[in-house]
């Protein structure tokens, strides 16, 4: 069982997902650097990686990610709640 301060600091709503909620639309976090140049793909680069071998993050919340591709595994894990395609 997961501890409720580490489930109330993961369910505070992030400022992104606050934008998310009003615009009902995916707000871009990411920096530019770590979008290659043809952003019609939207490939993710390496320099999202590069002073890491392993990187977590908090996915944020009430918006569709867009489609993009990157040359690492991704791995998603819901906590809480439900994912309506």
């Amino acid at each position: 069982m997961i501890k409720e301060a580490i489930l109330k600091k993961l369910s505070k709503l992030s400022p992104i997902e606050q934008q998310q909620i009003k615009k009902h639309q995916f707000v871009n976090d990411l920096s530019p650097y770590v979008w290659s140049k043809d952003n019609k793909n939207r490939v993710i680069n390496q320099k999202l990686l590069s002073h890491h071998s392993i990187y977590l993050s908090k996915h944020n919340r009430f918006a569709p990610y867009p489609l993009h591709s990157h040359q690492f595994v991704e791995i998603n894990y819901m906590l809480q709640g439900e994912c309506k395609l």
